[in-house]
């Protein structure tokens, strides 16, 4: 830091889950992210002739104004994964106790459709990096880690050099290929088929004649049938298969099948999957309760054989066909299928896109200027330290809740600082923010049994060509964003790594 400035980030040579690695995007986006001029420092609220900046004091008082006229049917939450635990649990309690409702929800799940369950589950069990260290297979799955992901790729490449059997899976050239001993470039609508493939073994020779001469897999085997032959090779015999799934799967029309085809896999022939993803706090929000039907550390497994006892939890999110009276956009972009509504709260560090025009914008600071914490991938609980001061009069997210439940209904999330949020968070979890271990979850289920109602595909379309809107509004929304913003439109570099081509993409042919 200097003049309360970020000007570097560096890795945590300490971490024996990092080990001393950070990718592209921590390495050179970061100092020009947080410092971007793009910032929003003050309030502002929207007039007969724009935005006027105002101070805190009448910002709160005009969102009060509104939420004390909502009913709690009539208010819906939408909150981002990349928010910190602190902000999450707030928010989970503004929405429960300030506003009575459990309409609470993220943008991603939203947009995910019926493959949120599986996507959720997969994620929230996704294995430890060491697991890459002791495997004797490993199949890369829409996964790339040129600009991301590096404590990921160094140990696959470093597992393939040392003989461990290396193939990926993608629709485009991966930065893992030339060490892979095949690298199947297909089209997205092939790798469920191909998924399936893979729980044959040499030995189910009938089934797969059965295979071959079905018109869906033939142009598989026909293509890649020495590879298929040198796949099966290596995973006879073998008893730690490993499957890293990146964020391009999350990209592709068809990732709801390959999704449960990976979890086939996990279940049913026993596979470690690795699960990297960018939405840096998923799990966090899961225990923290940011979700329709689940409470602060319910979905937490807390006795000490890690075991479910059946206990297990619905995937749901609010009516997004609905019109409703305020929605409170909470680390978020405007996403195009926002429901209809008479008032807009948007809360971010970044301003919406031209095409949104929320009713009051209120400035949040960002992970380098709050005190906080997070639960990444394998399930570790970080902290994060304040580094700098936010910019302007832009606070931590909590802060803000806190100001408005003051105002709605006396003290009840009105919190002085992070460590107050602590002793309350204490109550779902008594050792926060002191965990050890990895937190395990209960399985999520989709369907139409469990607590709540099931994920459907509730948006308004937005794109009445495309038949599938879904395809298009998460193929859009790729991996290079933070809290809804495009990581180009704030880092120049990113922006020329763009241009020149380099950054994860998915073919066009995919899209349509």
């Amino acid at each position: 830091m200097k003049h309360n400035e970020v000007i570097d980030a560096l890795p945590d040579y300490a971490s024996s889950v990092d080990h001393g690695l950070v990718c592209v995007k921590g390495r050179f986006a970061v100092p020009e992210f947080v410092n971007s001029p793009l910032r929003l420092t003050r309030p502002q609220m929207l007039g007969p002739l724009g935005y006027e900046v105002v101070s805190w004091d009448r910002a709160v008082d005009e969102a009060v104004k509104n939420l004390a006229g909502a009913s709690p049917d009539n208010f819906l939450m939408l909150v981002s994964p990349q928010l910190s635990n602190e902000d999450l649990f707030v928010a989970q309690q503004f929405t429960r106790q300030v506003m009575g409702t459990d309409n609470i929800a993220a943008p991603l799940l939203v947009e995910l459709g019926d493959g949120a369950a599986s996507f959720l589950g997969l994620a929230c069990s996704s294995e430890p990096l060491e697991s890459v260290d002791k495997a004797d297979f490993i199949l890369a799955v829409g996964f790339d880690s040129r600009y991301g992901y590096s404590p990921a790729g160094v140990r696959i490449k470093k597992a393939a050099e040392k003989g461990v059997g290396l193939f990926v899976l993608n629709n485009r050239d991966t930065n893992l290929d030339m060490l892979s001993e095949a690298a199947f470039t297909v089209k997205s609508s092939d790798w469920t088929r191909f998924l399936q493939v893979l729980s044959l073994t040499k030995e189910d020779k009938k089934k797969k004649t059965e295979l071959q001469k079905d018109s869906r897999f033939s142009d598989l085997f026909s293509r890649w049938e020495d590879e298929m032959e040198r796949l099966q090779d290596k995973l006879t015999g073998s008893n730690n298969n490993v499957m890293v799934i990146g964020p391009e799967v999350l990209a592709v029309p068809e990732r709801n099948k390959i999704l449960q085809a990976v979890k086939e896999l996990r279940d049913s022939a026993g596979w470690k999957i690795i699960v990297a993803h960018p939405y840096t706090n998923l799990s966090g929000m899961v225990v923290m309760g940011a979700l329709q039907g689940i409470k602060p550390g319910e979905a937490v497994l807390k006795n000490a054989s890690r075991s479910s006892n059946g206990r297990s939890f619905q995937v749901s999110v609010p009516d997004m066909q609905k019109h409703w009276k305020i929605i409170y956009l909470m680390g978020e972009a405007c996403p195009e299928w926002l429901p209809p509504h008479d008032y807009l709260i948007y809360q971010n560090a970044f301003p919406p896109s031209s095409s949104c025009q929320p009713n009051l914008i209120l400035p949040s600071a960002l992970f380098t200027e709050s005190v906080g914490t997070m639960v990444n991938v394998e399930g570790r609980l970080l902290h994060m330290d304040k580094a700098v001061e936010p910019p302007g009069e832009s606070r931590p997210d909590w802060w803000v809740m806190g100001r408005l439940g003051e105002k709605l209904d006396g003290s009840s999330v009105a919190y002085t600082d992070v460590f107050a949020i602590h002793m309350e968070m204490k109550k779902y979890a008594k050792t926060f923010p002191d965990i050890k271990k990895r937190i395990a979850f209960a399985p999520f289920l989709s369907g139409d049994t469990g607590k709540g109602g099931p994920v459907r595909d509730s948006r308004p379309a937005v794109r009445p060509d495309v038949e599938d809107p879904s395809a298009v509004l998460t193929t859009d929304r790729k991996q290079e964003y933070y809290r809804g913003l495009a990581l180009s439109d704030a880092v120049p570099g990113m922006k020329q790594i763009g241009e020149r081509g380099d950054m994860p993409e998915i073919h066009r042919e995919e899209r349509q």
